[in-house]
């Protein structure tokens, strides 16, 4: 049990760490995006961040078990994991520590 949450530190820490890797895992939440390509076209647009950036950081977390998509072709939407869902709850509730005025997305803990 140990080492479960010791991995859970370890990925907690390195997206804490990388800023568009939080923006990406609060821009998906708890939805079900259609693809990984419209996701990344839709972060793009709305944040200015490169999208080659973006794939890396998308293939990145997925590596880290934070999130799933599929292949091209292959029809499976980009969500998070349920590793992807504690982080971003962790997240949320470390805004919420640090800022009581900010609300958290209003997603439920």
């Amino acid at each position: 049990m140990r080492t479960i949450y010791l991995e859970y530190e370890k990925r907690l820490e390195r997206v804490i760490r990388n800023k568009k890797a939080q923006i990406i895992i609060s821009e998906i939440g708890y939805e079900h995006m259609m693809s990984a390509t419209g996701f990344v076209i839709y972060m793009h647009e709305k944040y200015g961040i490169s999208e080659s950036t973006l794939w890396y950081t998308l293939k990145r977390l997925k590596k880290e078990g934070l999130l799933e998509f599929g292949t091209r072709g292959e029809g499976k939407p980009l969500e998070l994991t349920r590793a992807g869902i504690e982080v971003l709850r962790s997240m949320i509730a470390m805004r919420v520590r640090a800022s009581p005025s900010v609300p958290g997305y209003g997603i439920a803990l």
